[in-house]
């Protein structure tokens, strides 16, 4: 058995020579794991993680473990699947003046980081890649294909971003990582630009049919105006490979996938977890502030989504548009001025011809989208505004 000590994830998890090995972080997370049963639960009271078992044949098994829903969130709240966040190196010095490193992007940081990594999840980064990723200069493995950590770049502004994927998510070695990790970003002023807030329902309590019906209902439109969607499997003759639907575009910054997982999974799996809904709510920064509260309360973010996914908690929490904002905003200062003083400047027009006279020079703050890598909206995850965002969106200035 591999030590769990700091030391030896400290060292297994250096990107200079060693290369992290998935038995290291699994042995750290399983030492006294319980075995589990073949119903999707476990025979211990491991809170953290659910293990399903579906017999492969000659007496083999084959095992999936699930994150358990955030048991500090709501009972029927949900889980964190994929978490991407940014940081300027900067404010990461600015948090941690000990850290020894002084570069922007060089190994010194690289390893820095690492460290910092390894501290909130276990593992840090463990391989270079050849080329970097989503426009940054470098890209380096973390974990066993967990994630990836990505810097350096001229139009990157001395930033990185940390990837960290749903096979990370399931493989972290403490499984309250989600209050360090709030704290961490915090600390140096980071911002979550994709975070997957998911539910699993093994036993028929929400079904691609309900999703189907709810759709077709307009039960998922928002504001009055209808949300697009697509579908992927069989759906004029389901053949048990799986079906999913998707809900809102992700070039969008919300798109929600509902689809089949037990029956994906395929072979006994299909049979054993055949009833077996997973339901996963992506969202991204694109003119979006996602809230840092999301990694501590997942299922109040998934359930204020759509309407539909209210039953996962009786809280909801939701996430505005900063383009939304700003045009309710826009909206509602046209008709105050109007009713205030329309009057008023339909007289001056009549006189002067314009209301140059009148005009400042200007824009109040409130009309002014904010700038998401700095400033966060006093008012989000509060309904404050009777016009829905998708609404909002096609509001004209004009």
């Amino acid at each position: 058995m591999l030590a769990n000590t700091s030391d030896t994830l400290l060292m297994e998890s250096s990107i200079e020579p060693q290369k992290y090995r998935s038995l290291v972080a699994l042995d750290a997370v399983n030492a006294d794991s319980p075995h589990y049963n073949n119903m999707g639960g476990t025979c211990g009271d491991n809170p953290f993680i659910s293990s399903l078992c579906a017999e492969v044949g000659n007496g083999e098994y084959s095992i999936i473990d699930t994150p358990n829903r955030n048991i500090n969130s709501d009972p029927n709240a949900a889980f964190l699947d994929w978490v991407n966040f940014s940081f300027r190196i900067s404010e990461f010095y600015h948090a941690f003046p000990t850290v020894e490193a002084i570069s922007m992007d060089g190994i010194d940081v690289v390893t820095a980081i690492s460290e910092k990594l390894v501290e909130l999840f276990g593992f840090g980064v463990t391989l270079k890649c050849e080329g970097g990723k989503n426009f940054y200069k470098d890209s380096y493995v973390i974990g066993d294909g967990w994630g990836f950590l990505c810097i350096g770049g001229a139009h990157q502004k001395n930033t990185c971003l940390v990837m960290l994927n749903g096979t990370g998510c399931t493989a972290l070695r403490e499984r309250y990582w989600e209050k360090p990790l709030y704290d961490f970003l915090t600390a140096v002023e980071g911002k979550i630009t994709r975070v997957d807030c998911t539910a699993d329902f093994f036993e028929g309590e929400y079904s691609l049919d309900n999703a189907e019906a709810q759709y077709l209902n307009g039960d998922f439109n928002n504001g009055g105006k209808e949300v697009s969607a697509r579908q992927a499997g069989n759906w004029l003759k389901p053949d048990g490979t799986g079906r999913t639907l998707y809900i809102g575009k992700k070039e969008n910054g919300k798109e929600l996938c509902i689809y089949e997982k037990g029956l994906q999974l395929g072979g006994q799996w299909s049979e054993s977890f055949k009833k077996w809904v997973r339901v996963e709510l992506r969202y991204g920064s694109k003119d979006r502030v996602i809230p840092l509260d999301v990694l501590l309360y997942p299922g109040q973010y998934l359930s204020a989504g759509y309407k539909p996914l209210n039953f996962i908690s009786k809280v909801q929490c939701k996430i505005k548009t900063a383009k939304a904002k700003v045009k309710v905003e826009f909206e509602k200062a046209k008709a105050v001025l109007k009713h205030q003083f329309g009057n008023y400047i339909f007289a001056i027009v009549g006189v002067e011809g314009s209301i140059a006279s009148i005009v400042g020079d200007d824009v109040p703050s409130k009309l002014i989208t904010p700038d998401i890598n700095r400033r966060v909206l006093d008012d989000i995850g509060k309904d404050c505004y009777a016009v829905g965002e998708d609404y909002a969106l096609d509001m004209s200035f004009i």
